[in-house]
């Protein structure tokens, strides 16, 4: 009887509960983290949204050694676009957007880091705040997170980066 309540208890106290989701530890919402949805495009994605002024330094700063103590290396270039390094050396990147609902445009400040793993997959994160044009960039961060599969990242097919999920 003891061994079946104990099996029991355990079951219901374990991580694996039936018909949760198992979803990649690299996906996991930084603290404060706010609106999290999740997809299955690839091997899996993360949205949500932090309040941090930019240029988001405590975000990157738990972001960056999160990776490499799970074993995720860094990439000099933006493995798309090699010769055009990412974030970690050229820094945050300012453009124009005009994709906006009404054809409004916005000024978009955005980071994007990319890690690699010894099986090939690539780890993707994309930091940006989205405001008027013009002003500086408020405290409203938007976080993008996406694992590709070796095969994904190194095919011949162009790469579909996965749209925000909306709110």
């Amino acid at each position: 009887m003891l061994c079946v309540t104990w099996t029991a208890l355990a079951m219901l106290c374990s991580p694996q509960t039936v018909g949760a989701v198992a979803r990649p530890k690299e996906l996991r919402p930084l603290p404060g983290a706010k609106r999290v949805k999740y997809g299955n495009e690839y091997e899996g994605t993360i949205s949500y949204e932090l309040t941090e002024p930019y240029p988001a330094a405590h975000a990157i700063d738990l972001l960056r050694p999160r990776f490499k103590r799970d074993g995720w290396r860094e990439l000099a270039e933006d493995f798309l676009n090699p010769g055009i390094p990412n974030s970690f050396s050229r820094g945050w990147v300012l453009y124009e957007d005009a994709r906006f609902k009404g054809g409004v445009t916005k000024d978009v400040h955005q980071w994007d880091g990319q890690w690699s793993d010894v099986t090939g997959r690539i780890l993707w994160y994309t930091l940006k705040y989205v405001g008027p044009v013009g002003d500086q960039p408020g405290n409203r961060l938007e976080v993008l997170g996406v694992i590709l599969s070796a095969d994904a990242a190194h095919r011949d097919e162009p790469f579909q980066r996965p749209k925000r999920s909306k709110s």
